[in-house]
């Protein structure tokens, strides 16, 4: 086999679809191809993996939404594939599927290393437009360039594990379009609800992902805090229950816990659980938002203020953070500043209601009635059901 068609396979299992995909094109093509779809993370898998990524010239990385946000966490196993691939100099080619933007997800590439991830030579791959990504992949730019690198040998037993990987995908069951469309929709709605701050349209997609993948816990998961976010409260915490019952990982699960413990009423049980969360998760924006969210409900507002503003240093553009640490601020009199924050809320998302309405109450606060009106009547425009505004608006005209 020649070295220019070896290549290794680097993904999230959220993604197990996509790479499927690549790994059928370039298999057909009599590329020498890894993809693990079987092994858990265990020392055995460690020393595969890393021998495998030895043996192999190319490293192609599956880049969605949702990929690389675990990539805070130091032992998160697609880092250490990444790091350790750019350690062994290995051709790496991310491929950025649809929706991917490495400005969205800037604040999960944490490392030195993962830092350098968009300096690379990378592949967009369309849906629509599949077969042309992959024509691009195998050209001279890519798969196709001259390799001068030194490829370690695989042992026998790294060696027996590839065939075994081989034999796994090739027996696994063709894949669906219902599955291919469940894994776009999640990647969808994920973005939308964790970099985009647009919950409704987010809550649409993580939906149809459910009723095209019933126990898939990240769907749950993500949709809960989506209608969190928009104060749909009827369905967050059955969301929430279901992700926690169909094995949500352990770094997710205390915010998890914490958001149902505040909601049962134990606000103490919500900031031991909120306190884990950020122990687990000490470069994760929602473990400081949650903890911040839980401190300010127990009337701790610079402590709220200070968890608000890490995670917004961890996650500029997280646009609820900036919402929240206004109510906060508002809470404690600072009304300008408060202003200020949801400004930049609105910036970040200009459909964002709440952050509307909550700028208003503090221009109502300030005695600043024409902007208050304003702002209520912006909340109205996108929700023209959003009761807490028309109240605020009806309000505002009487004391005129």
């Amino acid at each position: 086999m020649q070295i220019q068609k070896t290549v290794f396979i680097s993904y999230r299992r959220k993604n197990m679809y996509m790479a499927r995909a690549v790994y059928d094109d370039l298999h057909k093509r009599g590329y020498d191809v890894y993809l693990d779809i079987e092994t858990g993370e265990s020392g055995d898998f460690s020393q595969t993996i890393l021998q495998q990524i030895d043996a192999r010239a190319h490293f192609l990385l599956i880049l969605t939404p949702s990929a690389l946000e675990r990539c805070t966490h130091p032992d998160d196993w697609l880092r250490r594939e990444i790091e350790y691939a750019m350690e062994r100099q290995r051709n790496i080619i991310p491929l950025r599927f649809e929706n991917f933007k490495f400005e969205e997800v800037q604040h999960f590439m944490v490392s030195d290393r993962l830092k350098l991830l968009p300096s690379y030579n990378s592949v967009k791959v369309d849906d629509e437009y599949f077969e042309a990504a992959m024509d691009r992949l195998r050209s001279p730019n890519f798969l196709n360039r001259p390799i001068e690198l030194v490829l370690h040998p695989a042992s026998p037993a790294v060696k027996q594990a590839a065939a075994e990987a081989e034999a796994q995908v090739a027996a696994a069951p063709e894949v669906t379009p219902e599955q291919q469309e469940a894994e776009r929709l999640f990647e969808s709605g994920y973005r939308k609800s964790r970099l985009l701050g647009d919950y409704t349209e987010a809550i649409a997609d993580l939906t149809r992902v459910i009723e095209l993948r019933p126990d898939d816990a990240e769907a749950y998961h993500w949709r809960g805090l989506a209608r969190f976010n928009i104060g749909d409260h009827e369905g967050i915490f059955s969301d929430l229950k279901t992700a926690l019952h169909l094995n949500l990982d352990d770094l997710r699960a205390p915010i998890i816990r914490s958001m149902i413990a505040k909601q049962e009423g134990d606000l103490d049980l919500a900031l031991f659980e909120a306190e884990i969360g950020v122990h687990q998760n000490p470069n994760d924006s929602e473990a400081f938002h949650r903890r911040g969210y839980v401190r300010d409900e127990k009337g701790d507002f610079d402590g709220a203020i200070a968890d608000y503003t890490e995670a917004i240093r961890l996650n500029p553009k997280f646009g609820l953070a900036y919402n929240n640490r206004g109510i906060a601020r508002r809470k404690k009199g600072d009304i300008d500043r408060a202003i200020a924050d949801y400004t930049e809320a609105i910036h970040l998302n200009p459909q964002f209601v709440m952050a509307y309405y909550n700028r208003g109450l503090a221009f109502e606060k300030k005695g600043d009635k024409t902007r208050a009106i304003a702002d209520y009547k912006a909340a109205l425009r996108i929700n023209p059901h959003h009761i807490s505004a028309r109240k605020g608006l009806d309000r505002v005209k009487k004391s005129k």
